[in-house]
């Protein structure tokens, strides 16, 4: 399938200039300046007259590494301070093999010990590289942080202008099925064939009223539904397409059994209401013990909130309404599957509950602002971060090993946040979604069932992120950036194994 050309990269470097091991990371380096600041501060107590000068000289703290010890304030350097964890030579060996070998002008690639923080390895850490769908990270991270986990979309119907008019509101959920609801499922957790049952049983239809009008507002999302990061090509392949905030299947066309098709619907709200009107109709028809007809009648803006409850909605009278499966759960169908127009569409969601515009602009700032808040203030900035698209189709997109790297550690280190389940909603190597064919060559087996991890794939570009536990069991945060790639094929094997080397540590 086509894909956009990434933007040059730079020419790669000397592997004395691109590889550094045992090296720190923001929280380390933070915690290293309070150690070095204690031990400048005893030196010179040590050196004023009156102290003693017989005093156990100290070790040299360098850049590459942790302080024997520290102050209270400072972080551990390891779960365990008596057995800290390190890669082998052999293993930085094999590491630094992997990505000469990567057939990559250009590789950025950290390993993170979560239990200390500190950074294993790196190289070009601070390179700012295409991510491919890597920018998923990204957008799950606002996703999780702006929504709490365990919300549930809902797509609901309210009362209309008139008596005979009701009005379909979408509110962000396009994983609809358009019959029953599968409460143990995630895509086709609610079902319009439920929703039109309900608010069957809700309304209380004149006698002479045989005609019923359902309006649709899918005002959720405002402008354009494609990105304007989108090229063409990308758009004509299918590969990304218009969102709304309601469809089924994630925006693919399906039979009236609610099968897929294998194409995707342009104009997918309109769908909905097409089904959810002759659900409607055959549902008061029986209801009623006479014929009503319902027609799909024009787009509306009402004042309904869908991320709302039934009874904070200013303006209507909710009817009926069907919810998604959890935020959390949809994310893993992101995740796992690498669906574009998932992301796009979680991304929009985002951002109106954070209060911007549902738009490609609003969820731009949206990410921004999540990465500001998580990360620090000014992260983007100061790290040329460049956010395009929530997707990663965009070939625009920039960010670094060391940023993705500290929002999957953020994520470890901060157990109560709602971006803490991130690691838990990637696709298990050789077992689930996109990772479910990688990792068969017999260097990668050591990675295979054990690491989970993000996939990225753009024309000259793949991505890997995530993590992998040692053979001692200790879990590790591991990122690979490839830009500029010469064989595929070579790259992806080639992220593969550097998992499974950190995995044979």
């Amino acid at each position: 399938m086509p894909h956009p050309e990434p933007t040059s990269p730079t020419p790669p470097r000397t592997s004395s200039e691109q590889s550094r091991v045992m090296v720190l990371t923001r929280r380390g380096r933070v915690a290293l300046a309070v150690a070095l600041a204690a031990v400048l501060l005893l030196v010179a107590l040590f050196a004023w007259p009156g102290w003693a000068r017989d005093s156990t000289s100290t070790q040299e703290s360098g850049a590459g590494s942790v302080p024997s010890t520290a102050s209270p304030s400072a972080a551990p350097t390891s779960s365990d301070d008596d057995d800290p964890v390190e890669l082998s030579d052999a293993t930085v060996g094999a590491l630094d093999s992997t990505l000469d070998g990567s057939t990559a002008q250009v590789a950025g690639a950290v390993v993170i010990d979560p239990g200390s923080g500190n950074r294993l390895y790196e190289r070009m850490p601070d390179e700012h590289l295409v991510p491919a769908s890597n920018q998923k990270i990204l957008t799950e991270l606002a996703l999780l942080h702006f929504v709490d986990p365990q919300k549930r979309l809902a797509t609901t119907v309210v009362t209309g202008d008139t008596a005979d008019t009701v009005v379909l509101v979408g509110g962000g959920d396009t994983l609809l099925a358009p019959g029953a609801g599968d409460s143990q499922a995630v895509d086709g957790h609610a079902g319009i064939a439920d929703l039109a049952r309900l608010t069957a049983e809700k309304l209380d239809l004149d006698a002479s009223t045989s005609t019923l009008t359902v309006d649709v507002d899918a005002g959720m999302f405002t402008g354009s539904g494609i990105n304007d990061a989108w090229l063409p090509g990308d758009i004509a392949s299918g590969e990304v397409g218009p969102v709304s905030p309601m469809a089924f299947a994630s925006h693919r066309t399906v039979t009236a059994d609610g099968q897929q098709t294998g194409s995707y619907d342009s104009n997918a709200a309109q769908r909905v209401a097409d089904v959810f009107a002759a659900a409607l109709g055959d549902e008061l028809t029986q209801r009623e013990d006479r014929p009503v007809t319902v027609q799909v009648g024009a787009m509306v803006d009402t004042s309904a909130d869908p991320l709302k409850p039934a009874d904070q909605q200013q303006g209507v009278t909710e009817v009926a309404r069907v919810e998604s499966a959890t935020v959390r759960e949809q994310a893993t169908v992101m995740m796992e599957n690498s669906d574009n127009r998932l992301s796009e569409t979680l991304c929009r969601v985002t951002a109106v509950a954070a209060g911007q515009t549902g738009d490609s602009e609003g969820a731009r700032t949206t990410m921004t602002r999540a990465l500001d808040k998580v990360l620090g203030e000014n992260t983007v900035q100061d790290n040329g971060v460049v956010i395009s698209d929530c997707a990663g189709v965009s070939a625009q997109n920039q960010v670094s090993a060391a940023v993705l790297g500290e929002v999957l550690l953020d994520s470890v280190q901060n157990p109560e946040s709602g971006h803490a389940a991130m690691l838990s909603t990637l696709p298990t190597a050789g077992e689930s979604g996109t990772l479910t064919d990688r990792f068969q060559a017999p260097e990668a087996a050591a990675g295979r069932g054990n690491a989970q991890a993000k996939t990225g794939t753009l024309h000259g570009v793949t991505a890997l992120s995530g993590q992998v536990r040692t053979g001692d069991g200790e879990p590790l945060i591991v990122v690979v950036l490839l830009n500029g790639t010469a064989d595929q094929g070579a790259a992806r094997n080639a992220s593969d194994t550097f998992f499974s080397a950190v995995a044979q540590n």
